[in-house]
Protein backbone atom coordinates (compact mmCIF):
# COMPACT_ATOMS: atom_id res chain seq x y z
CA UNK A 1 0.00 0.00 0.00
CA UNK A 2 0.93 3.60 -0.47
CA UNK A 3 1.77 5.99 2.33
CA UNK A 4 1.50 9.16 0.23
CA UNK A 5 -1.21 11.23 2.01
CA UNK A 6 -2.70 12.51 -1.26
CA UNK A 7 -3.01 8.99 -2.70
CA UNK A 8 -4.50 7.67 0.54
CA UNK A 9 -7.04 10.53 0.53
CA UNK A 10 -8.09 9.83 -3.09
CA UNK A 11 -8.23 6.07 -2.47
CA UNK A 12 -10.67 6.64 0.41
CA UNK A 13 -12.76 9.31 -1.37
CA UNK A 14 -15.86 8.95 -3.54
CA UNK A 15 -15.84 10.32 -7.05
CA UNK A 16 -15.39 9.60 -10.73
CA UNK A 17 -12.95 10.26 -13.57
CA UNK A 18 -13.83 12.06 -16.80
CA UNK A 19 -11.88 10.97 -19.87
CA UNK A 20 -11.67 12.68 -23.28
CA UNK A 21 -11.25 9.95 -25.89
CA UNK A 22 -9.86 12.36 -28.51
CA UNK A 23 -7.12 13.95 -26.41
CA UNK A 24 -6.56 11.49 -23.56
CA UNK A 25 -7.22 14.30 -21.03
CA UNK A 26 -8.54 13.06 -17.70
CA UNK A 27 -10.09 14.88 -14.77
CA UNK A 28 -10.70 13.38 -11.35
CA UNK A 29 -13.85 14.72 -9.68
CA UNK A 30 -14.24 13.97 -5.97
CA UNK A 31 -17.76 13.92 -4.54
CA UNK A 32 -18.88 14.14 -0.91
CA UNK A 33 -20.98 10.96 -1.27
CA UNK A 34 -21.23 7.95 -3.57
CA UNK A 35 -23.10 8.63 -6.82
CA UNK A 36 -26.04 6.33 -7.52
CA UNK A 37 -27.33 7.00 -11.04
CA UNK A 38 -26.25 8.70 -14.27
CA UNK A 39 -28.21 10.03 -17.24
CA UNK A 40 -26.89 11.86 -20.29
CA UNK A 41 -28.27 14.59 -22.51
CA UNK A 42 -27.14 15.26 -26.08
CA UNK A 43 -27.95 18.97 -26.46
CA UNK A 44 -26.00 20.25 -24.65
CA UNK A 45 -23.76 17.21 -24.07
CA UNK A 46 -23.97 16.65 -20.31
CA UNK A 47 -23.93 13.86 -17.78
CA UNK A 48 -26.32 14.14 -14.84
CA UNK A 49 -25.30 12.36 -11.63
CA UNK A 50 -27.29 11.73 -8.46
CA UNK A 51 -25.60 12.24 -5.11
CA UNK A 52 -27.91 11.20 -2.24
CA UNK A 53 -26.38 11.98 1.15
CA UNK A 54 -26.82 9.00 3.51
CA UNK A 55 -26.71 11.47 6.43
CA UNK A 56 -29.65 13.35 4.85
CA UNK A 57 -27.89 16.71 4.95
CA UNK A 58 -27.00 17.71 1.39
CA UNK A 59 -28.58 15.78 -1.47
CA UNK A 60 -27.64 16.95 -4.96
CA UNK A 61 -27.80 16.38 -8.67
CA UNK A 62 -24.54 17.17 -10.43
CA UNK A 63 -24.33 18.30 -14.05
CA UNK A 64 -21.10 17.61 -15.93
CA UNK A 65 -20.46 19.51 -19.15
CA UNK A 66 -18.95 16.80 -21.36
CA UNK A 67 -17.18 19.41 -23.53
CA UNK A 68 -15.46 21.51 -20.84
CA UNK A 69 -15.61 18.96 -17.94
CA UNK A 70 -16.97 21.73 -15.68
CA UNK A 71 -19.40 20.59 -13.00
CA UNK A 72 -22.36 22.29 -11.35
CA UNK A 73 -24.27 21.03 -8.32
CA UNK A 74 -28.02 21.44 -7.88
CA UNK A 75 -29.12 21.06 -4.23
CA UNK A 76 -32.17 18.85 -3.66
CA UNK A 77 -34.54 18.88 -0.69
CA UNK A 78 -34.98 15.10 -0.58
CA UNK A 79 -32.94 12.01 -1.48
CA UNK A 80 -32.79 11.64 -5.29
CA UNK A 81 -34.11 8.38 -6.74
CA UNK A 82 -33.86 8.60 -10.53
CA UNK A 83 -32.72 11.05 -13.21
CA UNK A 84 -34.04 11.13 -16.79
CA UNK A 85 -33.36 13.34 -19.77
CA UNK A 86 -36.52 14.80 -21.33
CA UNK A 87 -35.06 16.27 -24.56
CA UNK A 88 -38.34 17.53 -26.04
CA UNK A 89 -38.92 19.58 -22.89
CA UNK A 90 -35.26 20.63 -22.63
CA UNK A 91 -35.01 19.48 -19.02
CA UNK A 92 -33.81 16.62 -16.89
CA UNK A 93 -36.20 15.29 -14.26
CA UNK A 94 -34.94 14.15 -10.87
CA UNK A 95 -37.45 12.14 -8.85
CA UNK A 96 -36.95 12.22 -5.09
CA UNK A 97 -38.06 10.22 -2.07
CA UNK A 98 -40.85 12.24 -0.47
CA UNK A 99 -44.12 11.15 1.19
CA UNK A 100 -46.29 13.24 -1.14
CA UNK A 101 -44.07 13.01 -4.26
CA UNK A 102 -41.32 15.36 -5.41
CA UNK A 103 -39.66 16.02 -8.78
CA UNK A 104 -37.09 18.67 -9.66
CA UNK A 105 -36.86 19.76 -13.31
CA UNK A 106 -33.52 21.30 -14.34
CA UNK A 107 -33.21 23.26 -17.60
CA UNK A 108 -30.49 21.63 -19.67
CA UNK A 109 -29.34 24.93 -21.16
CA UNK A 110 -30.44 27.43 -18.48
CA UNK A 111 -29.62 25.49 -15.31
CA UNK A 112 -32.87 26.78 -13.83
CA UNK A 113 -34.29 24.31 -11.30
CA UNK A 114 -38.01 24.06 -10.48
CA UNK A 115 -39.38 21.62 -7.90
CA UNK A 116 -42.89 20.21 -7.78
CA UNK A 117 -44.01 18.64 -4.49
CA UNK A 118 -47.32 17.07 -3.51
CA UNK A 119 -48.41 15.51 -6.81
CA UNK A 120 -49.15 12.16 -5.09
CA UNK A 121 -51.52 13.61 -2.48
CA UNK A 122 -54.61 12.52 -4.45
CA UNK A 123 -53.44 8.91 -4.21
CA UNK A 124 -54.01 9.12 -0.44
CA UNK A 125 -57.70 10.01 -0.84
CA UNK A 126 -59.97 6.99 -0.46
Amino acid sequence: GTTDPAEVFVDNAEGYTLFDLDTGFTKLVLTPVKLTEIATSATPPKAWLLLPDPAGLSHAAEAVDLTSFLTQDFPLGSPPEHVRDLPKAGVVAVTQTHPSGRITFIGEKTGEAKTVTGYELNALVK
